[in-house]
């Protein structure tokens, strides 16, 4: 048995994806948040809809065929921001090269996660 519901809303979680593939490609951060607050909003009704619909109604296999197009192109899209992040910090490097070496870094020169040594020491009088 399949479901009318189906067609719509997945056309419009292709159609913001398709935004966000296009905005990444621009790299314009800012709307690269927003394209994707709005197509994480689009995935969440996509998936109640799934849940209110119930176990017994059967997604057609060419629904299942388009989400299985749409998780290979996030980890397509997953890899373009990685590369783009990495030409990021290749360019600070030549823009603001490192100057010595500083006390509480990790790798980088602008900085790391701090880590905890698991030690406190008491000062006792």
């Amino acid at each position: 048995m399949t479901h009318p519901t189906w067609g719509t809303p997945l056309d419009l979680v292709e159609q913001q994806f398709n935004e966000v593939s296009a905005f990444v490609a621009e790299g314009n951060p800012d709307q690269i948040v927003v394209a994707s607050a709005a197509l994480q909003r689009m995935l969440v009704d996509f998936v109640q809809l799934r849940e209110t619909l119930g176990p017994r109604v059967k997604v057609p296999p060419s629904v299942v065929a388009r989400l299985q197009a749409l998780a290979e192109g996030t980890r397509v899209l997953r890899t373009q921001m990685h590369r783009q992040a990495a030409m990021v910090e290749q360019s600070l490097k030549v823009i603001m090269p490192s100057g010595p070496e500083a006390t509480y870094t990790g790798g980088s020169p602008y900085g790391s996660a701090m880590r905890q040594s698991g030690v406190f020491r008491v000062l006792a009088a």
